[in-house]
């Protein structure tokens, strides 16, 4: 639930972001901080505490939180409202097969660390 909340601020913060800064600029920042949350999961052992865990998971809900928002208005304000449909579910399938590559791909970088 933490998780969803900081999606939803961030959200919020990247479309007051986009006022000031053009939105390329902001999903980018999105991504990088959410790579950064998934990149600092390397420094992870069994131990560690549970604190640093969830700033780890708080980085990618922050950055993902903005940038899917974002791009996701970007989409569906690029597209004909007869089109709407068709670009919802190539966004949410596309979405959807890059969180799966990207887990499977990390998860298999993890391991194999």
């Amino acid at each position: 639930m933490p998780q969803a909340i900081l999606a939803a601020g961030a959200a919020f913060v990247g479309s007051a972001l986009v006022k000031r800064y053009p939105p390329a600029h902001v999903i980018t920042g999105g991504l990088l901080t959410t790579a950064t949350g998934f990149g600092l999961t390397v420094f992870l052992a069994p131990a560690s505490p549970p604190l640093l865990v969830a700033t780890m998971l708080g980085l990618v809900s922050l950055g993902a939180g903005m940038a899917l928002a974002l791009s996701n208005d970007i989409i569906m304000s690029s597209v004909r409202p007869e089109r709407a449909g068709q670009a919802a579910a190539t966004s949410e399938t596309a979405y959807e097969v890059g969180t799966t590559l990207g887990t499977a791909v990390l998860g298999g970088l993890l391991v194999s660390w």
